[in-house]
């Protein structure tokens, strides 16, 4: 649980969306969309951060979260699988607590029906009992950072992919 001010965290808040105007597309009937901003938007932090000189373990952390700042979609619609959660523990790591809050403050949604749901599919993944889970996400990531945290066998879930 991150308490107390957070640079990284704050940074990461602030930067998040960098991407952004790089990436704007305009789409047929009036839409936007900024595919792979935070891809983008990571590489843009890291380049800054360094030109202003932060240490290389700050730039790393604000660009790691800002990259996995919008993994958490896909989990609603139930596309995960207990390896994909497992995945999305081992690829934050330490930074697990802080990518939940940046995920939870992103949601900036008037509809407060779209907002309840976001939140309460986020409760599911960041602790639900294994049957509240959407279908195919039964994985406990707070479960499986624990056990990586042991040196259990989850230690090595995910790596290499992605």
């Amino acid at each position: 649980m991150v308490t107390g001010p957070d640079l990284v965290l704050r940074l990461s808040a602030l930067l998040h969306d960098i991407g952004k105007p790089a990436t704007r597309t305009f789409e047929g009937g009036g839409g936007v969309s900024f595919h792979h901003h935070e891809l983008v938007g990571a590489r843009l932090v890291a380049k800054r951060l360094r030109a202003m000189r932060f240490d290389k373990a700050q730039v790393g952390d604000v660009a790691r979260l800002v990259e996995l700042h919008l993994r958490f979609h896909g989990y609603g619609e139930g596309q995960w699988t207990d390896s994909a959660v497992r995945r999305y523990v081992t690829d934050a790591g330490p930074l697990l607590g802080r990518l939940h809050v940046l995920t939870r403050s992103d949601c900036t949604t008037r509809n407060a029906r779209k907002a309840a749901r976001l939140a309460r599919t986020y409760d599911e993944l960041e602790g639900g009992s294994p049957g509240s889970r959407p279908r195919g996400a039964r994985g406990d990531p707070a479960g499986a950072q624990r056990q990586r945290d042991r040196g259990g066998a989850g230690d090595r879930a995910g790596a290499g992919a992605g």
